[in-house]
């Protein structure tokens, strides 16, 4: 295969991550609305950590969190 196509597994694989991340990122910001933006990093963070196969630093983490609590659409690519 040419480098830089994917497969349709490939593809499949990370729309799969992609929404577990989405999914995971919105429970996050919404339970910690009413906490410390940090609180909320440290615990989205934490979570983002238990998913196979990718690696989320905290400044990720922390993207999302003010992206989102500010109102604008956050976009996740997986890779």
């Amino acid at each position: 295969m040419a480098k830089g196509k994917s497969t349709p597994a490939d593809d499949k694989r990370r729309a799969r991550i992609g929404r577990q991340v989405s999914d995971i990122v919105n429970e996050i910001v919404l339970a910690t609305a009413d906490e410390d933006v940090e609180v909320a990093i440290d615990k989205l963070h934490a979570r983002l950590q238990r998913v196979n196969g990718q690696t989320f630093d905290r400044a990720w983490a922390k993207r999302a969190v003010v992206t989102m609590r500010r109102g604008d659409v956050f976009k996740i690519i997986i890779k």
